[in-house]
């Protein structure tokens, strides 16, 4: 079993992930992930009790994250004028055995990276690194780097996100193109005593004619407020939605686009 050795190309939560798992095992992995060093980005984010059954009885990581955000087993819908409409679960203790969890990305990025750590004679991570060519045989498969450098292993994962290398080689002509469809998402925090929640539980999802603004407590006790919506905006380069973003243009077509809501 020591001597398998497994490719993942991404070090995001779910290639750490991968990586625990297997170590847990004696298997070998070894990690490419094209950013320097880890980073915050992403925001919070919603694990299901899928997710955290696995972050429990296979990374075994739950218990020291659970307590770090907002557990919760339903979100609200309300219309604009405040009339609940339903709700949604997301989890449910005594049916799945969990609830699920708003969670800083980054809370669960320290938490694997602190497990990776407990396996470093089985786990490599090679940051600032990205495969530009693969190679299979019939031992397995090498993969060359833009430095030139090769590795081996007996079989590559892809764990690279919407832009995946692996899904374009694995599927060639085949393999999807990301398609933009003309949304665009933001989202900011607030303190829970700035809103007007006095007529609604949180988590909700607020629908009004102009679109829906979510509303879901982050942190433990729930006075940090995550929000979110989305807004019809034209395509942009990736330059081009840094810009609108750090502009203040973003900010902008939010407030012109949601003036009228709730009126």
């Amino acid at each position: 079993m020591g001597s398998q050795h497994i490719l993942i190309n991404g070090a995001g939560p779910a290639g750490l992930s991968l990586a625990i798992a297997l170590a847990k095992r004696n298997i070998r992995s070894t990690l490419f992930e094209i950013r320097l060093e880890p980073t915050t980005m992403g925001g919070a984010i919603a694990l299901a009790p899928n997710a955290l059954r696995v972050l429990d009885q296979t990374i075994g990581i739950y218990d020291q994250i659970r307590h770090l955000g907002f557990e919760y087993e339903y979100i609200e819908l309300y219309s604009e004028d405040g009339w609940r409409l339903g709700g949604l679960v997301n989890g449910d203790r005594q049916a799945y055995g969990y609830p699920a969890l708003r969670i800083y990305r980054s809370t669960i990025m320290e938490a694997l990276l602190k497990c990776v750590n407990d396996y470093s004679t089985l786990i490599i991570i090679h940051w600032n690194s990205s495969i530009n060519k693969i190679a299979e045989s019939d031992t397995g498969v090498e993969v060359t780097l833009l430095d030139g450098s090769t590795v081996n292993g007996d079989i590559l994962v892809g764990a690279d996100g919407i832009h995946s290398k692996i899904r374009e080689y694995v599927l060639r002509d085949r393999a999807p193109t990301p398609i933009y469809g003309g949304r665009y998402g933001i989202g900011g925090h607030v303190d829970r005593d700035e809103i007007d929640w006095k007529h609604f539980t949180l988590p909700a999802i607020l629908f009004s004619h102009r679109g829906a603004v979510l509303l879901f407590p982050i942190t433990p006790d729930g006075n940090k407020i995550a929000w979110a919506i989305q807004i019809t905006v034209p395509e942009k380069t990736r330059e081009g939605w840094l810009e609108y973003l750090n502009s203040g243009a973003a900010l902008e077509d939010i407030r012109n686009q949601f003036a009228d809501a709730g009126q």
